[in-house]
């Protein structure tokens, strides 16, 4: 079942309260049980799958521990990579190579289960840590099941780490039966996740939709906006979606990694993976770019294993060659920072300015932004033939007057919408900017201030998202992106 639906706002006060009164001994049970339901909802197939995966590495990870074998590692990486490519890749491939071999893409046509990237890659990750000694791998089957299976970041992540998650599933039945600030604390940021995910993101998604459809027949100027449109959308989509299960793992006292970090701020695109999609940048990074060697052997080597981890993350992401150029060109710019810092710091001139100053900042934010913005139009258009042209288009195809008349109809939307949308978006961005540079989360920040004011400001939050959120009749609430990833 997806965060938005009426059926998740039943089963969420429902497991929670099946899950404070419960005796506490079986409180693994309900959460994997619950774990279960939820992901059951996306179809019987998929749940097959799901519990075959994780019998399966469950017995894996064991062999992995009692003998040692790097032999056993590598199968049971090639098997759980190999699954996900199956399923992600099959269709792609044989499209690619159809012709050859007489067949085409619509042959391996497969309904992908929800989560398996997400999944595949904590599996992964409990291999190769079990095999290195940083956990020890699971011997009770429900502790590795609910692992595996628990239902707030089953389908989109964070892609927790074993030696992190385990040990809170171990000791979840010597916590305290009821915390208000943890319940608190959770709430708030299901609700911040609502109104990121429904009063913002969806909202933006009809303007984008409405450019994105027919941007050859768009200006230029429009096409910008609608560029800058889509990754704010992608952006609140995906950190909506973020809030709301760490919020609700938060409520049952789990806390899951964090999983971005204002964004928006990162002066170079190193940083932005600093700040993006964390849980699978360091993953990346751990289990990726660092046997392929790092930053050891040379200058050459490193913008190599640079290049390499970026095209996986390009094909993790999607099955097509705009996946692979939108990796390939953010290993690339990644490669381009590092070589010009390298001329810059021989550069005598360039010595005497200071980069760190808020005017150049300012300057390498916007120049980021811009560049990690142009590069999500492939994850948009749906073909990379496509995402060039647009790109294109957005320097070639621009008109002086062309936002003279009414930009919000040429955009598909009315000004009362853009008022809307700009209004909570800069509050959405002021709060995420507040909390990390206060050092606190939304909640602890709500919990600081008296009473009135803090019940004030969440009732607001719960008013924006039923005032402004997108959905009622007539309105079929957009998966959140990154399912489809």
């Amino acid at each position: 079942m997806l965060f938005t639906t009426t059926q998740f706002l039943l089963f969420l006060p429902i497991m929670l309260l099946l899950y404070f009164l419960i005796p506490v001994k079986m409180r693994r049970v309900t959460i994997l049980a619950a774990s279960i339901f939820f992901y059951a909802n996306f179809g019987l197939t998929m749940l097959a799958v799901l519990l075959t995966v994780t019998l399966l590495s469950y017995g894996v990870g064991l062999s992995i521990e009692k003998r040692g074998s790097r032999a056993m590692l590598t199968c049971g990486v090639l098997a759980s990579a190999g699954l996900l490519a199956f399923y992600k890749y099959a269709a792609f491939l044989s499209a690619v190579f159809g012709n050859a071999f007489g067949f085409s893409g619509e042959d391996f046509s497969l309904v992908m289960p929800v989560g398996i990237s997400y999944f595949t890659f904590r599996i992964i990750s409990y291999f190769a840590d079990v095999y290195k000694g940083k956990c020890e791998a699971e011997k009770n089957f429900l502790n590795y099941a609910v692992y595996v299976t628990f239902f707030p970041m089953i389908i989109s992540g964070p892609i927790e780490r074993a030696e992190r998650f385990l040990g809170q599933i171990k000791a979840c039945e010597s916590w305290n039966l009821w915390n208000s600030d943890r319940v608190y604390d959770g709430f708030v940021r299901v609700v911040f996740g609502f109104i990121q995910k429904l009063v913002i993101a969806d909202r933006l998604s009809i303007l984008v939709g409405t450019v994105y459809d027919d941007f050859a027949a768009k200006d230029g100027a429009l096409l910008w906006i609608a560029m800058a449109a889509y990754y704010l959308q992608l952006y609140m989509d995906f950190a909506g979606y973020t809030n709301i299960a760490l919020g609700a793992a938060k409520m049952m006292g789990f806390d899951l990694c964090e999983n971005f970090r204002n964004p928006f701020l990162a002066r170079n695109v190193k940083e932005y993976w600093s700040r993006w999609h964390i849980s699978l940048s360091t993953w990346l990074r751990d289990y990726i770019y660092i046997p392929l060697g790092g930053n050891r052997g040379g200058t050459i080597r490193k913008y190599r294993n640079i290049m390499l981890t970026f095209l996986l993350s390009g094909l993790w992401h999607g099955n097509g060659w705009r996946y692979l150029l939108w990796g390939g060109a953010h290993g690339a710019c990644q490669v381009i920072e590092y070589v010009v810092s390298s001329v810059a710091a021989n550069l005598g001139c360039v010595k005497t300015i200071d980069f760190e100053t808020g005017f150049w900042n300012l300057i390498r934010r916007i120049k980021t932004w811009i560049i990690v913005g142009i590069l999500y139009i492939f994850f948009r258009i749906p073909s990379a033939r496509e995402g060039l042209m647009y790109i294109r288009l957005m320097f070639t195809n621009v008109h002086a007057g062309a936002l003279t008349g009414d930009t919000a109809e040429l955009l598909g939307v009315t000004a009362p919408y853009l008022v809307v949308v700009t209004v909570l978006t800069v509050l959405v961005l002021f709060a995420e900017y507040q909390a990390e540079t206060k050092s606190v989360t939304l909640g602890e920040g709500l919990r600081s201030m008296c009473l009135p004011v803090r019940f004030a400001i969440l009732l607001v939050m719960i008013l924006a998202v039923a005032l402004f959120g997108a959905y009622g009749p007539g309105y079929d609430a957009t998966d959140f992106i990154y399912f489809g990833f």
